[in-house]
């Protein structure tokens, strides 16, 4: 009788210890799902055709706020856009037919922009310990606090439209080693140029943006924000602050249809500021 006591006793504990296990087990994978931490990177959400993809080369399945792991890369596809928080202050909008590969080490952000278009929105000012950068295959940024649309061109052109607050750029030849660095203010158009046909191998080309260098994905990130808008117009003098929403659609539509406006590279303008010198 006691011997049967003593096995029904060691059951219930064991019983006890197995349920414990999977309600731990059930309460760590909750928090981790639901990790609202100010540092992790998220994909905040997409419209579209967009797809992720991990450094190992897996795909996975896309859902809102999904947390994103170093390496991850993200591509749209026509009429698609991605939507990137690399914390509570960065943000980051992808355009349609574009791809970028996000990275994090510690407190170091990188994003590599790998075809077509991103606007990036900095709110607060970095701190001394952290850094962002956002690269492309011929130039890279650091960034502090501001808020600029970034185009890849071309593998060797990269053009920036820096909309508030400053940058810092490097522009580097593959082929030859040269490069060039320039401190960009708000409301400067910069085209990074690279490769033969350009002075040195390696030329910036500047010039005072205009409203139509801000393509439709642009506008839409940009419409609702009142401060941004405000800030932007008070440093830079480019004026998003009454835009319709049927101008941001118009815009989104031409751009879609290949009926982009004509962008003045500053080559052949009396305007344009050129950016010589060199290593």
């Amino acid at each position: 009788m006691q011997v049967k006591m003593l096995i029904k006793k060691c059951k219930l504990v064991l019983g006890t210890v197995l349920v414990g296990f999977v309600l731990f087990g059930a309460a760590t994978t909750s928090i981790a799902a639901n990790d609202t931490s100010a540092s992790v990177m998220r994909l905040e959400k997409t419209t579209g055709d967009v797809t992720l993809t991990s450094s190992s080369g897996k795909a996975s399945q896309i859902i809102e706020k999904m947390r994103l792991n170093s390496g991850d890369d993200i591509k749209s596809q026509s009429k698609s856009y991605a939507y990137i928080s690399l914390d509570e202050s960065k943000a980051v909008k992808l355009d349609a037919n574009s791809e970028a590969t996000v990275n994090k080490s510690g407190n170091k952000l990188k994003v590599e922009l790998k075809s077509g278009n991103l606007i990036f929105d900095v709110e607060k000012a970095l701190k001394s310990y952290e850094s962002l950068e956002i690269q492309t295959a011929n130039m890279t940024m650091g960034i502090r606090g501001t808020c600029a649309q970034v185009e890849v061109r071309s593998a060797n052109v990269t053009s920036i439209s820096l909309l508030d607050g400053s940058l810092s750029c490097t522009v580097t030849d593959r082929n030859t080693g040269r490069s060039q660095s320039i401190t960009l203010s708000a409301g400067d158009h910069a085209d990074f140029c690279t490769g033969p046909g350009y002075l040195n191998n390696c030329q910036i080309i500047t010039r005072k943006a205009v409203t139509e260098d801000v393509r439709g994905f642009a506008l839409d990130y940009i419409y609702d924000k009142v401060s941004l808008s405000q800030k932007i117009y008070d440093q830079s003098g480019l004026d998003f602050r009454y835009i319709s929403r049927k101008q941001v659609d118009d815009r989104i539509s031409l751009d879609e249809g290949g009926g982009r406006v004509t962008i003045n590279t500053g080559r052949t303008s009396p305007e344009a500021r050129y950016y010589y010198g060199g290593n």
